[in-house]
Order: C-alpha cells, then structure tokens, then sequence
C-alpha cells in the first residue's frame, strides 16, 4: 500500500497486485516533488512525466521532463499535453496514477479543447493577465476550455485510481484552483 501522510492525519492508497505506479508532476515545483517521491517510491514506479517551467528542470528525475511556457502557454506546453493524454492511454484497472499538482500548472500543461487554437488560448491569457482577476477566476476560465482541467485529467486516466497531491500557492488553498484542479 502507498501510505500518506498529511499533518492531521494518515491515509492509504492500496496498490493492487499486478497494478503499476504512475507519476505525474507538473508544476513550477514538479522537479523537486518528482525527485522526491523518486526517493520515497524508488524502482516502484513504472514510469511517468514530469512537466515543468523552463529552466525549473533537475537531472536524475525518474521520468521525461518537458520543459515550457510561463504564465502564457506555448507549444512545448501542447506537446506535454499529447504525453502525457498518451501515458494516461496506457494506465489500467489495476494501476494507481499518483499526480503531484503545484503552482503554474494550469499554464504549463495546455490542452484546449477541440476548435480551441493555443493562439486563442494564449491571447485569453495574456487579456486576463491584464486584468484584475484573481487567480480563482482565472482558473474558472481556464477550466472550461481544457481537456485537464477541472478533474479531466483524472476523468482521462479512468479506470485507474488517481491520487492528486496539490501544494498550494492560492489564497484560500481551494484544490478546484490550485492548477485549475486536473484531479478534482
């Protein structure tokens, strides 16, 4: 079993037999979190991705690491998107998915739904940037263009279990907007 453990309590995730352990980080914090659990998890981990700002890359991470744009999203950010559709399309019954969610990942990770061009999307974000919206606003609009977004990502991933860990850079600390929430 994946045992957890937060400040007030513990939880466990059991690990079915023959099942695999996926991860996925993405995020300005995903290298370190990905090294991390790499240390906790080891050879348990069957394989993954790691999605993260440019220049926020660490070596010896224990999945490929896509580098793209920040706060505006760019077509690095698309081809991370195609990954990891493409890893979630190998997960199964048995396997859990363990998606560990930090600030900047709602830029990061852009897959617009379909008849949404990334021009589109990164002109809707660079207005909203200009604007006085706050960031559980933003995400709002965010989540109703995105394939990931708003629990999409773990909708992708069925019927694999997901377990989604967010480190919260939001006021408020609501998991809906902590990357616009790809598990919740």
């Amino acid at each position: 079993a994946l045992r957890l453990t937060f400040l007030e309590r513990q939880a466990r995730v059991p690990l079915t037999p023959g099942g695999r352990l996926w991860l996925l980080c993405v995020g300005k914090a995903a290298a370190p979190m990905a090294a991390e659990a790499q240390r906790l998890l080891g050879a348990r981990i069957a394989g993954g991705l790691v999605v993260t700002k440019e220049g926020f890359a660490l070596s010896g991470l224990p999945c490929p690491v896509h580098e793209t744009g920040h706060p505006v999203p760019d077509a690095r950010g698309v081809a991370a998107a195609e990954a990891v559709q493409a890893l979630l399309g190998r997960v199964a019954a048995p396997d859990v998915v363990l998606v560990l969610v930090s600030g900047g990942a709602s830029a990061l990770l852009p897959a617009p739904l379909a008849g949404i061009a990334l021009e589109e999307k990164q002109q809707l974000v660079q207005l909203m940037l200009r604007t006085n919206m706050d960031i559980h606003e933003i995400n709002t609009v965010r989540k109703a263009i995105s394939r990931f977004k708003g629990g999409g990502l773990a909708a992708l991933a069925a019927p694999a279990r997901v377990v989604g860990l967010y480190l919260s850079d939001v006021p408020g600390d609501q998991l809906s907007s902590i990357g616009s929430g790809p598990t919740v």
